[in-house]
């Protein structure tokens, strides 16, 4: 069994957000290009970060949560995403073409969607993990709903693998436990599970970053820079080359290239998510601030979050509500008592 206090999950709550802002705005300014990179601090520094998708998402699955209520279905979400998120780029385009011609999750996110495993979904799984924290199997039914509304087979298991290890990571710290845990979640033959492995083994084996980020991508890499099980394991490969230290480990994800924004927000939020708000350096945390940059060109929502606090705060409020639902009673002064499965 594994005790969760509440202080330590809100402070897990905050710390993931922060690192997804800290590590999308390393990456987003680089997003797209190919090449081996060699950052080792952010392109741009502003208060709040960068605008950035892979956290607005997760402010409209937050809006759904507190507005259609905690039983979502893949049908919710896709109505949501309809009415409050704006960009119709690559799979969101696709989806939304689907969804108005009638056709619903899963087939909005399969039917004539030329990008279905690409990055768009992965990218989301924090939002699921932050409300059901250490309970792993209930984030990867809430990311399979997400996932199957733009996307299919490899995005959705990429999503599946993130959201298990994060909320994980509210009661194990242990990166090859998580890593155990998230690869059981997902079908052993899948591309994405091949890629991580080819990582890892690599890894294991040389010892060099170069060496391994050429492996990836002699296994799994495609010409789509947004395709999943190439940017999965390069967000990985940050945890292994690099497992003590945020910043660099954040660097080595983001200069593997391709969808960098993606890869560095994501490891980001598992590194915040293991270590809490209070382990990460304030060398990287300070610059940004506690405010959120959005484009408000993006998305159609009335009441966002101003801070990274209000988001833990709001976030917090939708895990009681959904940790009820599922016979647990928690929230302040109490304690969460959690068995993760056996991976």
């Amino acid at each position: 069994m594994a005790l969760l206090g509440w202080e330590t999950y809100f402070d897990k709550t905050l710390g993931c957000w922060m690192g997804k802002n800290s590590g999308g705005t390393l990456g987003g300014p680089v997003e797209g290009r190919k090449e081996a990179l060699a950052l080792d601090w952010y392109p741009v520094v502003q208060e709040g970060g960068i605008p950035n998708d892979d956290l607005e998402v997760q402010l409209v699955w937050l809006h759904a949560l507190e507005t259609r209520g905690i039983a979502l279905t893949a049908e919710d979400l896709a109505a949501e995403w309809l009415d409050h998120y704006l960009p119709n780029w690559d799979e969101y385009g696709f989806s939304k073409t689907n969804v108005r011609k009638g056709l619903l999750p899963p087939l909005s996110g399969a039917w004539n969607n030329w990008f279905s495993e690409s990055m768009g979904c992965p990218i989301r799984s924090e939002i699921w993990a932050c409300v059901a924290p250490g309970l792993p199997l209930l984030a990867a039914r809430l990311a399979r709903e997400d996932a199957i509304v733009d996307h299919t087979d490899e995005s959705a298991y990429a999503e599946i693998l993130f959201a298990v290890i994060e909320s994980a990571a509210f009661v194990e710290e242990d990166r090859d436990r998580l890593m155990a845990l998230g690869l059981a979640a997902i079908p052993d033959e899948s591309r994405v599970a091949r890629a991580v492995r080819v990582m890892q083994e690599t890894w294991q084996r040389t010892g060099s970053w170069e060496a391994t980020r050429q492996a990836i991508l002699d296994a799994e890499g495609r010409w789509n820079f947004t395709d999943a099980p190439q940017n999965i394991a390069f967000t990985l490969l940050g945890w292994y080359s690099s497992p003590t230290d945020f910043g660099q480990a954040i660097c080595d994800s983001v200069n593997c290239g391709y969808d960098t924004d993606c890869t560095g927000a994501t490891l980001g939020a598992i590194l915040g998510t293991a270590w809490g708000a209070r382990r990460l350096p304030e060398r990287w945390m300070k610059p940004l601030g506690d405010s959120i940059a959005i484009d408000p060109r993006r998305t159609r929502l009335h009441v966002v979050p101003k801070t990274l606090q209000e988001l833990a705060e709001r976030t917090a409020a939708i895990a009681v509500a959904m940790l009820a639902q599922h016979g647990y009673v928690f929230g302040p002064g109490r304690t969460l008592d959690v068995a993760l499965p056996t991976p």
